[in-house]
């Protein structure tokens, strides 16, 4: 069981369309609290660097995604990915780093561990949550 200080480090892949808005690097935390994952985020943009006069500092950003509107979740590449699907198109929108209804993490080498017990418990909440629905 997760305890309610757990987090999960992630950076998130910038996307092609993140790039040209000038976001380079995104790092942060996943967690969940009251049946919702929840990504705490910084993105790396060019004000971050004082590379463009117009760019103002990025801030630390949260966002809430309902684990209802989650479709299935799923370790890659030796416990270094995460993938989470969603449900639906909005789940994810102008999150950076997310490609339609997927949206794409980076765990650590050194946090794939910590990924297995986050993820297994993750699932485990989701087949309670649909097993209600019916």
């Amino acid at each position: 069981m997760l305890s309610p200080h757990d987090s999960l480090p992630v950076s998130l892949e910038p996307t092609p369309a993140d790039l040209m808005q000038g976001i380079f690097q995104v790092r942060g935390l996943l967690k969940y609290r009251d049946k919702a994952l929840v990504l705490e985020y910084k993105p790396v943009t060019m004000g971050d660097f004082g590379l463009a006069a117009k760019s103002k500092k990025s801030e630390i950003e949260t966002r809430s995604i309902l684990l209802r509107d989650v479709r299935n979740l799923a370790l890659k590449n030796l416990g270094t990915r995460l993938i989470v699907e969603a449900n639906n198109l909005s789940a994810f929108q102008d999150l950076p780093g997310s490609n339609g209804d997927r949206l794409a993490l980076r765990i650590g080498w050194k946090d794939r561990k910590a990924a297995q017990v986050f993820v297994s418990f993750l699932r485990a909440e989701l087949t309670e949550i649909k097993l209600g629905e019916s």
